[in-house]
């Protein structure tokens, strides 16, 4: 059967093109809207303070751009994603106030209060991506593959929900070609990844579970909303990737064919 690239991998190329638009997108614009924030004039009285000078747009339109970053980089580094942008943003708002600085345009001093917060918010957003980072290599499980700790492609099976946690079967072949399964704590929205065991060389029957970086959003995570075409197309796409056999793929293709 033809290889044919799956949603996930069509998805996530095109999530981390977009992000990357925002991101540059929210840095220009904040960056500029801080570097012409002091000239910009305001109207100020007992109700607060307005302005129709249209160079605002560039903190809006920064601040929207910043907020899809948040989102887009969230559906693909999960919470590296606000990290990202959090960092984007407030480092941009320095930048542009350094420059402003820097050309004489107002006195260092009236910069000092608003660059330190935004300074502090920026090393808050660095280590909050930092510990996101730690987060999702140990989920993926790349640290054990990197210290040459055995892994396999494996699946999940037989969903059901246990003492109130959701529960799956793991199946696996290891190097020896010895196929293991042990029931472990997973949410269902993971039975259609392309998930991988990392297991302990004398240890197969307990191994750990290693999901892809890159898992799909799917609201409450049972799929229920998914058409008949996304449910085998996502089968296909296991299938194709080796996680299914042949029988396995046949007998997936009828359940969605009769649920449907």
């Amino acid at each position: 059967m033809p290889d044919s690239p799956g949603p996930g991998r069509i998805a996530a190329p095109a999530l981390l093109v977009l992000s990357t638009v925002l991101g540059v997108t929210a840095w220009l614009m904040i960056r500029q809207g801080t570097y012409v924030l002091h000239d910009i004039p305001w109207d100020c009285d007992s109700e607060g303070c307005a302005t129709d000078d249209a160079r605002m747009i560039f903190l809006v339109g920064g601040a929207f751009a910043a907020c899809g970053l948040t989102g887009t980089a969230w559906a693909i580094m999960r919470m590296m994603g606000f990290g990202i942008a959090l960092t984007t943003g407030a480092f941009a708002a320095v930048s542009g106030w350094h420059a402003a600085a820097a050309e004489g345009l107002q006195p260092p001093t009236a910069y000092a209060t608003p660059i330190t917060i935004c300074t502090i918010a920026g090393w808050v957003g660095v280590a909050g991506t930092a510990l996101a980072l730690c987060y999702e290599l140990k989920t993926i499980g790349i640290i054990p593959r990197l210290l040459g700790t055995p892994y396999a492609p494996a699946r999940l099976s037989k969903y059901e929900t246990v003492d109130e946690v959701g529960t799956a079967v793991l199946t696996f072949t290891d190097r020896d070609g010895f196929t293991h399964s042990s029931r472990i704590p997973a949410a269902r929205s993971w039975l259609d990844l392309p998930v991988h065991a990392v297991y302990e060389r004398d240890d197969p029957a307990h191994p750990r579970l290693a999901l892809p970086l890159y898992r799909p959003v799917r609201g409450d995570g049972t799929g229920e909303d998914d058409t008949v075409v996304d449910k085998l197309e996502r089968v296909a796409t296991l299938y194709n990737k080796g996680h299914l056999s042949d029988i396995e793929y046949e007998r997936a293709k009828a359940r969605i064919l009769e649920s449907s």
